[in-house]
């Protein structure tokens, strides 16, 4: 009988084992929580499946269309599908016409602008021009050439 019984249940515990490594690897992408934009609208996505935001009637639906889509269906029924994204200001979601949601809060208006300054572009307005003197003195002439300078300039 003891026999029996380790020959059913140490294939089961190997079978438990292998499967809860295996899940370790997954990766978790729910959108469940509280996100928030930039003029603070609450974006409350709930574990039941549903979502509410700020400022807007009624409650929404959403479910996982993949580990990485979501699909939001507000209260009249249009759909909006969306993803979990990161980058320097932390995770958010893009939620269309209502911006960016991030997780948690909102960045901090020096962390935003901390971004900016390292993703800014210096421009030298005066890269590329040339002067073009013409004529004798006392009667000469400077033109300004600019064909050469930036545009972004």
């Amino acid at each position: 009988m003891k026999e029996k019984l380790k020959r059913i249940v140490i294939p089961i515990c190997a079978l438990l084992m292998l499967l809860t490594i295996a899940s370790c690897g997954i990766k978790n992408n729910s959108p469940v929580g509280k996100w928030y934009n930039e003029s603070k609208r609450c974006l409350d996505v709930r574990s039941d499946g549903t979502w509410k935001l700020d400022r807007s009637y009624g409650t929404g639906k959403w479910k996982a269309l993949d580990k990485d889509t979501f699909e939001f269906m507000d209260f009249y029924g249009d759909t909006q599908e969306s993803n979990i994204n990161t980058d320097e200001l932390g995770k958010y979601i893009d939620f269309g016409i209502y911006g960016y949601f991030y997780k948690d809060e909102y960045p901090s208006a020096e962390k935003t602008s901390e971004v900016k300054a390292k993703k800014a572009v210096s421009i030298d307005p005066f890269k590329g021009i040339k002067y073009d003197v013409s004529g004798i003195s006392p009667f000469c002439k400077i033109a300004i050439n600019n064909q050469n300078c930036s545009n972004d300039a």
